[in-house]
């Protein structure tokens, strides 16, 4: 029985109400068994107290004693031991992740450096766990986003909010922060929009054209309707923002990766909105200087392309093929795998340190099948790494159909080698100034191209 009261004097009545409430029932208590006026107490696992929520000591420490994993169930263990404690451990999801393959049933144990890793962070972040602060209904709260949409933690949260997504967090650039202010700032919009003439024009016609909505902050909004019926309300932008809105989402790392002119207008659309917007970001991307330097012009391919029968679902048929050799990167690295669903067209990147087939056959393993499970297909050229019996005994082993074009004819694997000529020049365009480190700049490419709309899917 746990009694917790605002004040002392509030305090002795509750308890006296237990107390009366249990001698009319004719239970008794065991007075060494109790404990009065604790300002902390330990209940199921956690230390409670005025100033929130934390993990228990005791089970702290049978954590951080806790011994390598020797086998998958031990792996296990460890995991429903320290997940008990996931809402005090920011990314918890994606520290994890290596480990979660050892849940299922009958998966072979195989303990590498990376799991190793996961195991000791998970260790390390539990040492210092966040307090999770009791929430005061009296006060406003206050939701903090970054660029990326990605929920961040207080200094003192209620609760740490950790997304199952894979998304690197990292400091955001200039253009970042003033796109964050824009977007989720009412106030610094509300003030470049009395700046504009334009939109001052609108806001003080009466009525208010239809297409157009005030907000109780008084920002003005267009109301767009879409395909199929679908309506959104984007902010009406001031031109003296569209040139931070354009650098963010062409330009930056995380937000643009130097990607064409439909791709930077699908992601910019939904969230703002100014007159000839599409021509604007047109002459953006086309004045470019990295796109111009490092994308070459696009040509028809001699002969005609033989199409393949097309997938009926999503993660049916894959495309498989390396890139390289490149500039080698600071880490070492020569080469990137590119994996493609030809149904969905989502692209799956990692750079690696060469083109072997025991290289090619750890990423199909433990990038691929791991986490986003077998296909039915995986089509391949005729490289020695896609040949080799170490490749072809794992995708026997997964019970996945192996398709290798004809030699020397690139275009039978057609859209795998056009989603190629899309990432490399815009990989090359993101690290024209880091040349070193394009290896870092490969995930936020990729990750660029899977959130924009594509032209064929839409």
């Amino acid at each position: 029985i746990v009694v917790y009261s605002r004040s002392f004097n509030q305090h002795l009545l509750d308890v006296d109400k237990v107390c009366q409430a249990l001698h009319t029932s004719n239970f008794k208590l065991n007075y060494e068994k109790c404990s009065f006026v604790q300002p902390e107490i330990s209940f199921l696992g956690h230390k409670i107290s005025a100033a929130g929520c934390s993990p228990n000591d005791d089970n702290i420490r049978a954590i951080l004693q806790f011994p390598v994993p020797k086998s998958s169930k031990a792996a296990h263990s460890f995991l429903q031991m320290i997940g008990f404690y996931r809402k005090f451990i920011p990314r918890f999801a994606q520290i994890s992740a290596s480990l979660n393959k050892f849940t299922r049933k009958g998966f072979p144990f195989i303990w590498t450096e990376i799991e190793q890793a996961s195991f000791n962070q998970l260790k390390d972040a539990i040492t210092s766990p966040t307090v999770l602060v009791l929430p005061d209904p009296s006060e406003p709260y206050t939701i903090r986003t970054d660029a990326s949409r990605v929920v961040q933690q207080t200094i003192t949260p209620p609760i740490s909010i950790t997304p199952s997504t894979t998304a690197t967090k990292t400091a955001l650039s200039t253009s970042s922060v003033k796109a964050v202010s824009i977007f989720y700032d009412n106030d610094v919009l509300y003030q470049h929009q009395n700046q504009d003439s334009h939109i001052q024009a609108i806001k003080n016609t009466r009525p208010l054209p239809a297409n157009y909505v005030i907000d109780d902050h008084n920002v003005l909004y267009k109301i767009v309707t879409r395909k199929f019926g679908q309506r959104i309300n984007p902010r009406y932008l001031p031109t003296s923002l569209t040139p931070n809105v354009l650098l963010t989402y062409h330009n930056s790392t995380f937000n643009g990766a130097h990607f064409g002119i439909k791709r930077t207008f699908y992601k910019i659309r939904d969230r703002c909105y100014w007159s000839n917007m599409y021509k604007d970001i047109e002459q953006h991307i086309l004045s470019c200087l990295n796109c111009r330097k490092n994308k070459p012009s696009r040509r028809k391919p001699d002969g005609h392309l033989q199409s393949i029968e097309p997938p009926r679902g999503v993660w049916e048929r894959l495309a498989m093929d390396y890139v390289g050799p490149v500039p080698q990167s600071k880490s070492g690295k020569k080469y990137f795998i590119v994996l493609t669903d030809l149904f969905s067209k989502f692209v799956v990147t990692k750079a690696v340190y060469d083109n072997t087939s025991t290289t090619a056959a750890r990423f199909l393993l433990y990038d691929v099948f791991m986490i986003y499970g077998v296909p039915s297909e995986i089509i391949t050229d005729n490289g020695h790494h896609f040949t080799s019996s170490l490749y072809k005994f794992l995708l026997k082993l997964a019970d996945c159909c192996h398709v290798k074009t004809t030699p020397y004819n690139p275009q039978a694997n057609g859209q795998c080698e056009r989603h190629n000529a899309t990432l490399v020049p815009n990989l090359v365009a993101l690290s024209n100034h880091s040349r070193p480190h394009w290896d870092e700049k490969l995930l936020p490419t990729t990750f660029n191209y899977n959130a924009t709309q594509h032209a064929f899917t839409s």
